[in-house]
């Protein structure tokens, strides 16, 4: 064997082992494993999750009214103003595409034909 084959085989072997190559083939046609689904309130030194968040406004709320009482501008949205407040997003995309592929060709053409020149004879 020469060395530039024995020096590619040695790069592949090297190669397909640092992906973990050998592996993943014999792992092929077969379901994934799976973890197992813990619950997190039965581990040791569990803590709950709490983000600092503004102590909640109770505000009077009228129904089928426009007009809120305490506000100040009748046009300004009064629901979403205070940090925690949930907002929903619409993002719309208007796309369009314009292909213009234009193609021109002309051809001129002209023969003249006399009687001294008819079927061949001058």
């Amino acid at each position: 064997m020469t060395a530039l084959f024995r020096l590619t085989l040695v790069a592949a072997a090297a190669l397909l082992s640092g992906c973990n190559a050998a592996t993943r083939l014999s792992q092929l046609g077969e379901t994934p494993p799976l973890t197992t689904i813990q619950d997190p309130h039965q581990q040791p030194g569990y803590r709950p999750v709490s983000l600092p968040m503004p102590a909640p406004i109770a505000g009077e709320r009228r129904p089928n009214s426009l007009w809120q009482s305490g506000s100040r501008a009748f046009f300004k949205d009064q629901r979403a103003a205070q940090v925690g407040d949930i907002l929903t997003v619409v993002v719309q995309f208007d796309e369009k595409a314009q292909f213009n592929n234009e193609t021109q060709r002309q051809r001129t053409s002209a023969d003249t034909e006399t009687v001294t020149g008819l079927f061949g004879f001058q």
